[in-house]
């Protein structure tokens, strides 16, 4: 090989490497493209019929009523997913109690930045639980599914809603470092990669890597937690859920099901929502002994 064309060969490897670092931040600080076409059903379909909002925040949001229920439950999507995501957890629920599902930020109908993995997303958290407190609910459980999950704690873990008195999650991670490099050693690509694509996401969309750790958030949040993760988790590994349970005092905050990422089509997932949401009624209704 002449020095000529080992110059182009080494200036056609940077131009790809450049080229590849450049789309894994791309991917990083917006919404999976492939994912955010993969929208729900209509809610029709599912035999609910929300009243479409616009929160104070701009986000959209679905409210599913009940007047037999003076509960209510905040819904939350994953990472480049969007309220019709949970359109399954959200028919069973509906039933039981009231239901607000929201799009996050930049995902489904709302309007927003880029993703920060719960930094920025917390605050859509507030602006939600604020606007059920409004309407007089006093019983709240948040549900979210692995950023949604992660922006829940990260939210309530500095910030007190008297009405929350449970919160769930699905697929959640304690730390995005841990997930960042699960994904690379999932594709057999260096950590080191993993962190550089992580730490010029930060720096674009504003956001310190380090710090986006709902697993200190937990301490904080004075109500019982359910922590529930799937044992094939393709994306967050499942310590992340023993982490996050090791911050809780009860050792029924745990429940590992047969499955996958978030899934809140699984009847063990809705299931389980469900049973929670029971004791925590059943501990409101428990007279008190002196």
């Amino acid at each position: 090989m002449t020095p000529m064309i080992a110059l182009y060969a080494l200036a056609a490897a940077a131009v790809v490497s450049v080229t590849t670092l450049g789309l894994l931040v791309l991917f990083t600080v917006i919404p999976n493209p492939i994912r955010t076409m993969q929208r729900g059903a209509d809610p029709l379909r599912w035999g609910i019929a929300p009243n479409e909002l616009r929160l104070s925040d701009g986000c959209a949001a679905w409210f599913v009523p009940n007047e037999a229920s003076t509960r209510a439950v905040l819904i939350v999507h994953g990472r480049s997913r969007d309220k019709s995501f949970t359109l399954p957890l959200i028919s069973r629920l509906a039933s039981h109690v009231n239901v607000l599902a929201i799009d996050l930020p930049g995902h489904g109908d709302s309007p927003g930045t880029l993703c920060t993995f719960g930094v920025r997303e917390r605050d859509a958290i507030g602006t939600a639980l604020d606007w059920l407190e409004e309407r007089g609910f006093q019983r709240i459980v948040p549900i979210g599914f692995s950023m949604g999950g992660a922006s829940i704690l990260m939210h309530l873990g500095r910030v007190s809603h008297p009405a929350v008195d449970g919160v769930v999650t699905v697929g959640t991670y304690d730390s995005i470092e841990r997930v960042f490099e699960r994904v690379a050693r999932s594709l057999l690509l260096p950590v080191s990669l993993a962190q550089l694509v992580l730490r010029i996401s930060g720096r674009i969309a504003g956001f310190e890597p380090g710090r986006v750790r709902p697993v200190d958030a937990v301490a904080g949040i004075p109500v019982p937690l359910r922590v529930l993760h799937g044992d094939r988790d393709h994306l967050v590994p499942v310590d992340s859920a023993y982490a996050l349970a090791a911050e809780c005092s009860d050792e029924r905050t745990l429940f590992i099901y047969e499955g996958g990422h978030e899934e809140p089509n699984n009847p063990v997932v809705q299931r389980e929502i469900l049973t929670f949401i029971a004791s925590l009624d059943d501990r409101l209704d428990r007279p008190t002994v002196h």
